[in-house]
């Protein structure tokens, strides 16, 4: 790996870091609106468990997914395939599943103005394309790519 591309990977892990922190604390600080979210939630539905839980893991494993994008930054081996396998296939269904919070704020964006919701969405995916394409390396081609390095 090039100096250039070491040191945009280790901008990328910073803030991703601040990314997942960002997350935890949405989901826990009782002055979040997320946090506030779920509260009404909480009072007015009585199956919130399931947005909720889907919600949890997905900051779960978004906070745990620092680890494989440190170990695809320094090319190093850790663990047997099949559990990143697993992990990575995790992420992206609760990527596409645990974010009720931003798809009723994405409901109402593209009501008012669709091209600015389409443009809220691109960026998501911008932020975080570097994370899943890095774990998904690191999940599916890093045996073949750390030990060509050697």
């Amino acid at each position: 790996m090039s100096r250039v591309l070491q040191w945009f990977w280790n901008g990328y892990l910073a803030f991703f870091i601040f990314l997942a922190a960002r997350d935890v604390h949405s989901l826990f600080a009782p002055q979040a609106p997320e946090h506030v979210y779920w509260d009404i939630l909480r009072a007015f539905d009585p199956f919130f468990w399931l947005p909720y839980t889907l919600t949890s893991l997905r900051v779960a494993v978004n906070a745990f997914h620092v680890l494989p994008l440190v170990f695809y930054i320094d090319r190093r081996c850790v663990g047997p395939f099949f559990f990143w396998k697993i992990l990575f296939f995790l992420r992206m269904a609760l990527d596409i599943t645990g974010h009720p919070y931003e798809a009723q704020f994405l409901a109402s964006l593209y009501q008012q103005d669709p091209g600015l919701s389409a443009g809220f969405l691109a960026s998501a995916v911008i932020i975080y394309g570097p994370s899943w394409w890095a774990c998904f390396r690191y999940a599916f081609i890093r045996g073949t790519e750390v030990r060509s390095k050697r």
